[in-house]
């Protein structure tokens, strides 16, 4: 029987959205020393993904429920509103969503852990401009 990693020397990923990706091709970190290879990439299951997936699905269905709860309290919304503003304030909801399912994907995707032969390092991104590097040396490690 092989050695587990034997098995993952042999194999690499292409897949960029991969949650498992040993040897990963064409995948470069700040701060990489030369002779330092990335042996194995990390991130959340994709599955970690669903409930902002359903969040972002009750978010994109909430102008079409808005008329009737405004109908509920009796406030026809073409009576407040010119039509022009309703669909610039749709459009604009939709651009919230968008930016919105666009962030939680770009959270997921970075927020990465990288094995590589020297080293375990562990990029987290706290939002779009900032992000947090954790490493430790094989060395050190138990």
């Amino acid at each position: 029987m092989e050695n587990y990693a034997d098995i993952i020397h042999k194999t690499f990923s292409r897949n960029p959205f991969a949650m498992f990706a040993p040897n990963p091709q064409g995948v470069h970190f700040e701060n990489q020393e030369s002779g330092e290879k990335i042996i194995l990439l990390l991130r959340a299951h994709i599955v970690t993904l669903v409930p902002s997936a359903f969040l972002i699905l009750l978010l994109a269905f909430v102008p079409f429920f808005v008329p009737f709860f405004l109908g509920i309290i009796r406030v026809h919304a073409l009576s407040v509103f010119d039509p022009r503003q309703l669909i610039l304030v749709t459009i604009f909801w939709y651009l919230f969503v968008f930016g919105f399912s666009f962030y939680k994907f770009i959270f997921w995707y970075f927020n990465v852990y990288l094995v590589t032969n020297e080293r375990v390092i562990d990029i987290d991104f706290r939002g779009i401009l900032h992000k947090e590097t954790s490493y430790a040396k094989l060395n050190q490690i138990q």
